[in-house]
């Protein structure tokens, strides 16, 4: 059994204390704490087994879940999708305490933080590591919590502005980190091929919102050529609820970023999310992008 030899009693009451302080696990505020808490608790026992002169080398993050975790029949469909939204869309989440929130949701990732001191106890038979009382004393606490940590960082490194959104967010309607609902909705054979057989794909730009909202739409070509359409009351000008603009079937895979941006502070534009994927389009389609909320 992998046990810290001779881990001071404050770490472990330091874990329970505040485990039982804060009980109510989708508290907002909880998440961020959650993490917040095991960062340090973490970083101060590796401090102290390097000043004890412990072997550090067994408590090191795992780089990804072990294949026999991952193979354990507990690891359910809901989990497995839980993992693949934090390695591959970390960007999803709305901030910190989002994703805190999100590895203690039952509904959201099957509650993915407790699964870990459940797995690693049945798998690796391991009683210390799921009460709260002992589980510091495991090796295995600190392997999933750094690994917890680096996943942490992904997110972190995600909330810059604008921030990134994919396909899968707007088709399904997602409410984004800004409180706004941009829906995406791709009409195949839309337009009608030119008569030469040039194709296109149309983006469009709808809101009944009273607030601007823009899109840059770039050609991606490297000239620096784009176009923004738009919404709502400008500070000049008639109120619109719809705008569009067209690229060459060609021009979408050029690897560009659409932009969206929105009215805030003095109704300036500020760029809010950045969406790529465009190559996934087909010639003649229509893309319909609406802000239904804000």
């Amino acid at each position: 059994m992998p046990e810290i030899a001779d881990l001071p009693e404050r770490f472990l009451k330091r874990h329970e204390d505040w485990h039982m302080a804060n009980h109510d696990i989708q508290a907002p505020g909880f998440g961020v704490g959650l993490l917040d808490f095991h960062r340090d608790l973490v970083a101060d026992v590796l401090a102290w087994m390097r000043d004890t002169g412990h072997d550090v080398s067994t408590v090191q993050p795992w780089a990804a879940i072990p294949n026999e975790l991952t193979a354990d029949q507990t690891f359910s469909p809901r989990r497995k999708e839980a993992v693949r939204r934090i390695t591959q869309r970390a960007y999803t989440f709305r901030d910190l305490d989002d994703f805190g929130l999100f590895l203690t949701s039952d509904t959201r990732s099957a509650n993915l933080h407790l699964w870990f001191h459940d797995v690693t106890m049945a798998v690796y038979q391991d009683p210390l590591v799921r009460p709260f009382a002992t589980s510091p004393k495991s090796t295995y606490f600190y392997n999933f919590h750094g690994l917890i940590q680096n996943w942490r960082l992904a997110v972190e490194r995600s909330l810059v502005s604008p921030r990134p959104v994919d396909w899968e967010q707007l088709l399904a309607g997602e409410r984004l980190y800004d409180n706004d609902v941009i829906t995406a909705t791709i009409t195949p054979n839309a337009m009608t091929p030119g008569p030469n057989g040039e194709t296109a794909v149309d983006f469009v730009l709808t809101s009944t919102l009273w607030w601007g909202k823009w899109l840059n739409v770039p050609d991606g070509e490297g000239t620096g050529a784009n176009w923004t359409i738009s919404t709502g009351a400008p500070w000049f000008g008639g109120r619109k609820t719809v705008d569009s603009v067209a690229l060459w079937s060609h021009q979408v895979r050029n690897g560009q970023l659409l932009t969206f941006s929105k009215a805030k502070g003095l109704g300036v534009a500020w760029p809010v999310y950045q969406l790529g994927g465009l190559e996934s389009l087909q010639p003649n389609s229509r893309v319909t992008l609406t802000w239904v909320e804000d």
